[in-house]
């Protein structure tokens, strides 16, 4: 169940923060950068395990990449031209 939700309910979200003129362009963001982190994620922990023994600084970056990213959202402004504002 937690596999299939972030994916089923990540569309519908990124759709009405964004609205449907800029959804095409923020998927094609979102898509590759999940590409990319799932790709460079556990080359870069197995690095860090390799370094320090422990996962713990691969789980803390996670977590602060993370933390980044929720503050980067775009968030949708009413009655905005082209529904955009950034935090």
């Amino acid at each position: 169940m937690l596999v299939t939700t972030p994916p089923a309910t990540t569309k519908p979200v990124l759709a009405e923060i964004v609205g449907p003129r800029h959804y095409p362009f923020f998927s094609g963001v979102a898509n590759v950068s999940v590409t990319v982190g799932n790709a460079l994620g556990p080359l870069v922990a197995g690095r860090l395990f390799d370094i320090n023994g422990t996962y713990k600084e691969a789980f803390l970056l996670s977590c602060a990449i993370t933390l980044l990213a929720s503050v980067t959202i775009p968030v949708r402004k009413a009655g905005s031209a082209d529904g955009l504002k950034t935090l």
